[in-house]
């Protein structure tokens, strides 16, 4: 389909060849650059805040404390949530009117904030909440390394008088990498094709500055009805994630296997 040109309201298939790929590296409305550099920097600053915020919360829930099996639940809540639920509910927590964000802000003296219209802040809003949801994913699969760590290793450092943060760099880390890895690759591939927090929180906006491949390919197809377009963005899409996942797995493919 991404060589020919069809719109829904019309069944006529016209072979153009790779035109609509020349159409999108052509395009000034939008260059394929933005897109490309939002996709890179909302994978890579999401997923790098879900491992470290999901490390985080995986260390602490290994301690043992009173409420920690309630605490646990409520930590888990946000990936039981579908993503356009979190969307709307972002839009509303953060309107610069009535959202309550700001009302707290407002009470100890900050001006209002434009979290969703400021090109500025966009992106970097939706990636956090994308965090918010995620960053529970990749805890409960840290959490479940750790609880794998054989007992004998975490006694032989204690022994040797090693501190709670020596064990956790040299012994924890180190054997749970397997884990980290799994969380990278489901996630590099769930982060690069997101388009739900997206569409529900800034539909793209303020002038692209949100938009990522997935929205694109969506805008094209469905709202410009131009399927031609939007499917050869989201073949451009597709080619960047099959060699960024050969290349991970050629350098990490035996890490995974805990090899």
């Amino acid at each position: 389909m991404s060589l020919n040109t069809w719109s829904r309201s019309s069944l006529n298939f016209e072979f153009v060849g790779l035109a609509n790929f020349a159409s999108i590296a052509q395009t000034t409305e939008i260059p394929l650059s933005i897109i490309f550099t939002n996709s890179w920097i909302y994978t890579i600053v999401a997923l790098s805040l879900e491992l470290g915020v999901g490390l985080l919360l995986a260390m602490f829930f290994d301690l043992q404390f009173k409420g920690k099996n309630f605490i646990r639940i409520i930590v888990l809540l946000p990936i039981l949530t579908t993503p356009v639920v979190i969307g709307l509910m972002a839009r509303f927590l953060l309107n610069p009117t009535f959202g309550l964000v700001d009302y707290i802000l407002g009470l100890i003296g900050f001006p209002p904030i434009n979290w969703i219209g400021d090109p500025a802040l966009a992106l970097p809003t939706v990636i956090l909440w994308d965090v918010w949801e995620w960053a529970p994913f990749a805890f409960l699969v840290l959490h479940a390394g750790l609880q794998n760590i054989p007992q004998e290793s975490l006694d032989a450092a204690k022994v040797d008088g090693a501190s709670y943060f020596r064990t956790i760099r040299h012994i924890s880390i180190p054997l749970v990498v397997p884990y980290i890895l799994i969380i990278f690759l489901f996630r590099f591939v769930g982060t690069f094709v997101t388009f739900p927090l997206i569409w529900s929180i800034t539909f793209g906006g303020p002038y692209y500055y949100s938009s990522t491949f997935s929205f694109i390919a969506y805008e094209e197809a469905w709202y410009f009805q131009n399927l031609g377009v939007g499917t050869a963005y989201s073949l451009i899409q597709l080619i960047t994630i099959i060699v960024f996942v050969s290349v991970f797995l050629r350098y990490f493919g035996k890490h995974l296997m805990g090899d």
